[in-house]
């Protein structure tokens, strides 16, 4: 793999001398095997409203808020579009510059962000990690369960406001 710089290599060969290779970028908790961390990251229960982003507990999900119309104070010197962190501006950026970072050892596709290359591993090896605690389909994204258990659940959270309709995905609005 390729790494923009020594310090994004660092931090990765730390991650294999520590033995745990995959960390939670919401919560820095690392674990050995990519399907405990995919365990961790669907034990969500706190849903924002606004976008349907799922949070582990509710003081993380207040400061998540604040990214839909708090404190914006980041903003692109290209096109404006104002964030709530440095961080989240610096991967907004990359759309700008064409920056990919994160590189697949396998096929070489490059990604933005490491949570894609992470999703993306998961065609190489077969993984599908996340599983429908109600008929055991799997799935290797998080949104993808989330969508199939609204057809357990009947949720249809999306409404049209010309007629009305629901849908259970905010992609038939469009």
């Amino acid at each position: 793999p390729s790494f923009s710089n020594k310090n994004c290599f660092s931090k990765h060969m730390l991650a294999h001398d520590s033995g745990v290779p995959f960390s939670c970028e919401e919560s820095n908790e690392s674990f050995s095997k990519s399907a405990d961390l995919n365990t961790h990251t669907t034990e969500r229960q706190f849903v924002c409203k606004i976008c349907n982003k799922y949070f582990s507990n509710s003081s993380r999900l207040k400061r998540h808020l604040h990214s839909h119309g708090g404190d914006r104070r980041f903003v692109c010197k290209q096109c404006s579009k104002s964030f709530s962190g440095n961080y989240l501006l610096k991967i907004h950026m990359r759309t700008h510059t064409g920056e990919r970072p994160f590189v697949c050892t396998i096929c070489n596709k490059c990604y933005k962000q490491k949570s894609s290359l992470d999703v993306h591993m998961s065609t190489h090896n077969g993984e599908r990690p996340l599983v429908c605690n109600i008929c055991s389909k799997s799935y290797i994204q998080k949104r993808s369960l989330m969508l199939h258990m609204r057809t357990h659940t009947g949720e249809r959270p999306f409404v049209c406001n010309i007629c009305s309709k629901s849908f259970s995905d905010n992609s038939a609005l469009k």
